[in-house]
């Protein structure tokens, strides 16, 4: 019975950030990628979130791509289709702490725009820093 229970609050603890997953915003990134601990959860949660947006946008347009024209390309390519897609062209070699600094100075530059979904903020900051034209 105490284990029952004991499932049943961390089920409910759990259920609010579950709910709440999809609607991180910038200021909530920013507030995470700030934090006063380098090596805390808040900076995990930080490093974690960016690059776990960064590939779920490559891996969306990869599939709308794949959808579209099933056989057209082979797999070398689609990182390069994907990049257009997406408008973000990194050189070879750009790092993830790279592409967290970024996202940081330009959501600490963007105040204006920090209340906007934080995967669309972190697609604009790549998209300037690393134009495909």
């Amino acid at each position: 019975m105490k284990v029952a229970r004991c499932l049943m609050c961390v089920a409910f603890l759990f259920s609010g950030t579950l709910v709440s997953a999809g609607s991180i915003s910038g200021n909530d990134l920013l507030e995470g990628c700030e934090a006063d601990n380098p090596i805390g959860v808040e900076r995990g949660f930080c490093l974690g979130f960016i690059m776990g947006a960064v590939d779920g946008l490559k891996w969306g347009a990869l599939r709308g791509i794949q959808l579209v024209k099933p056989d057209e390309f082979d797999s070398e390519s689609y990182n390069a289709i994907t990049d257009l897609a997406l408008q973000t062209c990194p050189p070879d070699g750009v790092e993830n702490g790279q592409i967290v600094d970024i996202v940081v100075q330009y959501l600490a530059a963007n105040p204006q725009a920090r209340h906007n979904s934080a995967r669309a903020l972190i697609q604009l900051a790549l998209s300037e820093s690393f134009p495909c034209f």
